[in-house]
């Protein structure tokens, strides 16, 4: 996860350039102002590790990468009328005019300054600049490591800042000044005072319930100028958060909020990787990197790549937002180096009519010769700019086999209305397809969609397997199913003999019987069963052991256990002996296991060792009246909350069974802690609960781990190991009392997998760290992942003590030597060149003096410090030195 900032990495990074050849337009002018609804504009980009900025014009037919001064840029943003582009570098903000011919950048704030915005005052046409400070790792919400500013622009030159909210704001203003948003790391909107041009703070959200907040990056503010559009915000996915049940990891999803969202879960808007609720440009990009929104509010840019930590190259994407299906991705530059932190200026006027069509592909339920024919499948066009929609072109190459209805809405007599149906009468069986070709003016805004339906006599076409998922421990036998069904989804009625195979490793017999052997642990296997043509998998896991507990375990299979030892008295109810539904469960429990509850349990503990664990939580709906009933749970797991689960409704008169599934790591030696809070009336009952470790602790802590000592001066070397496929960067802490605080030690950026110092990361002890001491005897450190709940720490504490005689010096340094001369007064032999020495108490307070070369020695004043321990360090000759000395004035 990644702010547009890239002042968390190190300077020499950007001093970097990528080799390979040269990012290149892949698309025409014609095509991109196609693409732009007619419209045309301009991109501005940096590009590779050289921070150069440069920007293509739309007007061009043949595009061409048009360089800017200077590099080392970061964040441009052009401005509203298209002439001039804002920026960055080194924490100043400046502007230059968007031509090729321009020589000169414009100084508009000396820093420090990160994230700068335009910004518009609609009811004076006076134009400003926001930034905002703080620190990127700032994870509290609302965001108080720094504040967000404004200040005036007269030409190209800038009035003093005035504050803004007293808070991060990385996106700007809205239109109308009544919204801003920050993302990084704590995400969410600002509601601001629009009759204020400065200290227009209102209100503050961020979608998450009380207690926690939501973690993403690169956030930006709808440009609209219609005010029941501005409260909404794009940003970056770290990981939080479902969309139709999908938990978007790091960078793999952007996200549009509104200020009117229920919860995290339901945002706005979304779109995946290309392919998800966007159309696939064949790319095989994995991650989005830097979105921005443009001036237009239906288009946004970013980078797209196949590595989401630090990507050797990047594709450049504009993005025309769809809120109601599928969006259009565009990509504009495609190349071995990075092209990254764009932003997209539009050019205003009337927009020409563009479709916009409800679906991606047509087709239909298996039909079998005895079936009855089912209602036509449609496909809506419906007009999404702000002109007349023009004449239609549709396509339809076998009209004897399509069975397809086409209306346009609300378009009048150019709306073409076209109904075919199938040709039954002697038709043979087999497999029928037909293309449908949609779009106006010259079919850059264009869709082929292929209508396909089976047309047979009823045979095997499905194995559903039994469990999708086999959790076996050592030693243990379990014999595979698989149901067969038809094209109807009927269960099969024929002869269906499964026959039973496995991946490398696995022991399995034709007939599905499975057997694990204490080699096998933390291993996963696939087993495959075939019947004719058709073919299943069951995934088979191997597990150190496997924990089930259920409220009733009296009915149930060997293996179960009674859930008395771990949730104590709370009460427990049983549901009548009727139906139990478990047909859209995977891997449910027996069915009976679901008839016993217990209702409403606030808190549990699993006695399991430190491991990473797949959980199963195994609901039962309390139906006693013919009311549908829910239950909304806040779900919590070690501590952390998970987020809002809905508990399905099943129909009255059964018993409704329902899942909750979610990986957690337990790493602190006191168990698996879960958590709930009812949201909804209605209760909820916990019928059973499954646990079973999938991986070791996917960070582990192996150096300081207990009983060494470390002094003040030393470099505490923290080692650790990780499973990479879980954890992909970390940051450190450090505590001095046992684990009650802690004091972040990664403060400008997290250690990623690619660094040279990840699994060994070094830290030079100071006195103080946040105000406080560092002497103990009772330190520990933490290593935790950057982005999520995975973590360790020292097994046991560690030491931190003094070295009174302790220097640390170059050899240029070895003559310099320091005498006490009583009363707190020291001289400084051995001084050849003037220097200046700081000196730091363990309570914080510093000074810094001037000493020139005496022959008898240059004279040290400490006698405005306490008696104790004081800290010197002296820089000459771009050298430095280091002592730690007891003062006794």
């Amino acid at each position: 996860m990644r702010p547009r900032s890239f002042h968390a990495f190190s300077v020499g990074l950007v001093l970097l350039t990528c080799l390979g050849a040269e990012a290149r337009p892949v698309v025409t002018g014609p095509e991109v102002r196609a693409f732009l609804g007619g419209r045309t504009g301009k991109l501005v980009y940096l590009k590779n590790y050289s921070y150069r900025m440069y920007y293509l014009d739309f007007d061009d037919s043949v595009l061409q990468e048009r360089p800017l001064l200077p590099y080392l840029a970061a964040n441009p943003m052009i401005s509203w009328d298209g002439s001039r582009v804002l920026y960055e570098r080194y924490s100043a903000v400046y502007i230059q005019d968007l031509t090729d011919s321009n020589t000169m950048e414009h100084l508009v704030y000396a820093g420090p300054a990160s994230e700068p915005h335009w910004w518009v005052q609609p009811q004076t046409g006076n134009e400003y600049v926001t930034y905002t400070q703080g620190s990127l790792d700032d994870w509290a919400w609302p965001p108080q490591s720094g504040a967000a500013y404004i200040l005036k622009l007269n030409g190209y030159a800038g009035d003093p800042p005035t504050q803004l909210i007293p808070y991060m704001m990385s996106t700007g203003r809205s239109h109308d000044g009544n919204w801003g948003a920050t993302s990084h790391h704590s995400t969410g909107m600002y509601r601001l005072d629009s009759s204020r041009v400065d200290t227009a703070f209102l209100a503050s959200k961020n979608w998450m319930n009380s207690g926690s907040f939501l973690l993403a990056c690169n956030a930006s503010i709808n440009p609209t100028p219609n005010p029941s559009r501005q409260n909404r915000m794009m940003h970056l996915t770290s990981g939080q958060g479902l969309v139709n049940g999908t938990l978007y990891d790091n960078h793999q999803a952007v996200f549009i909020r509104s200020w009117n969202d229920p919860d995290i879960d339901h945002p706005f808007w979304y779109m995946g990787i290309p392919g998800d609720n966007c159309n696939n440009d064949s790319s095989g990009n994995l991650f989005w990197g830097f979105p921005e929104w443009s001036t237009d509010e239906d288009y946004f840019t970013a980078t797209g790549s196949k590595d989401v930590s630090i990507p050797d190259s990047g594709d450049l994407y504009i993005v025309r937002i769809d809120t109601t299906g599928p969006s259009r991705i565009l990509r504009v530059l495609q190349g071995d180096g990075i092209n990254f932190m764009p932003h997209l200026w539009v050019k205003g006027g009337l927009r020409p009519a563009r479709i916009r069509l409800d679906r991606t592909s047509l087709s239909f339920a298996t039909l079998r010769q005895d079936s009855t024919d089912p209602p036509p499948d449609t496909l809506r066009v419906s007009n999404a700019g702000d002109a007349p929609l023009p004449p239609l072109s549709i396509f339809i190459p076998a009209v004897d086999t399509v069975w397809l209805k086409i209306s346009v809405l609300n378009n009048g007599s150019n709306a073409p209305r076209i109904e075919n149906r199938v040709v039954r009468a002697g038709v043979a069986p087999g497999s029928y397809n037909a293309r449908v070709v949609v779009s106006y003016g010259s079919g850059v805004d264009s869709a082929v969609y292929t209508v396909s339906f089976l047309y047979s006599d009823p045979v095997l076409t499905t194995l559903l397997p039994k469990p999708r998922t086999a959790v076996l421990v050592p030693g243990d036998t379990a014999r595979l199913t698989a149901s067969p069904f038809d094209q109807l989804g009927q269960p099969f009625t024929g002869s269906a003999p499964v026959f039973w195979s496995g991946s490398a490793g696995l022991q399995i017999t034709g007939g599905g019987q499975v057997t694990t052997d204490s080699s096998q642990i933390f291993q996963s296997f696939s087993a495959f069963g075939i019947s004719g043509s058709v073919a299943c998998t069951t995934t088979v896991v191997v597990v150190p052991n496997l924990w089930r507990y259920a409220a009733d375990t009296s009915l149930l299979a060997q293996g179960w256990r009674p859930d008395s030892s771990i949730l104590g008295g709370f009460t427990r109810e049983w549901h009548a002996d009727t139906a139990v539904l478990l047909d859209s469960l995977v891997d449910p429990a027996p069915a009976k296991a679901y008839r016993a509850y217990r209702k409403n349990p606030l808190s549990f503990r699993l006695a399991v060792p430190n491991n990473r664990y797949h959980l199963r939580l195994h609901f039962s709906s309390l139906r006693d009246s013919a009311a549908p009933a829910t239950a909304a749970l806040l779900i919590s797991l070690e501590g952390r909350n998970q987020g809002t689960w809905i508990e399905p409704i099943k129909p009255f008169g059964a018993v409704g069974a329902s899942i909750y599934e979610n990986d957690v790591t337990v790493s602190d030696g006191d168990g698996l802690l879960v958590g709930f809070a009812a949201l909804d009336s209605g209760g909820f009952g916990l019928a059973a609960v499954e646990a079973y470790a999938i991986a070791p602790t996917p960070v582990l802590v192996t150096s300081p781990n207990g009983g060494e000592k470390f002094y003040i001066g030393d470099s505490l070397i923290v080692r650790w190991t990780a499973d990479t496929s879980w954890v992909r960067s970390v940051g450190v802490q450090l505590s001095v009392d046992s684990g009650r605080t802690w004091s972040q030690l990664t403060r400008t950026r997290s250690v990623g997998v690619r660094d040279a110092d990840w699994g060994r990361f070094a830290f030079l002890l100071p006195i103080t760290l946040d105000g406080n001491s560092l002497l103990s005897t009772q330190a520990l450190v933490s290593v935790y992942e950057y982005f999520g709940a995975d973590r360790d720490r020292s097994d046991a504490v560690f030491s931190i003590g003094l070295r009174t005689t302790r220097a640390l010096s170059s050899p240029a340094f070895e003559s310099l030597a320091l005498r006490p001369i009583g009363g707190g007064r020291f001289r400084m032999l051995g001084l050849s060149s003037p220097a200046r020495i700081t000196v730091t108490s363990v309570d914080g307070r510093r000074r810094t003096f001037t000493l020139l070369p005496e022959p008898s020695g240059a004279v040290l004043d400490l006698r405005g410090f306490s008696s104790g321990l004081l800290a010197l360090q002296l820089r000459s000759e771009n050298r430095t030195w280091r002592r730690l000395i007891v003062n006794s004035p």
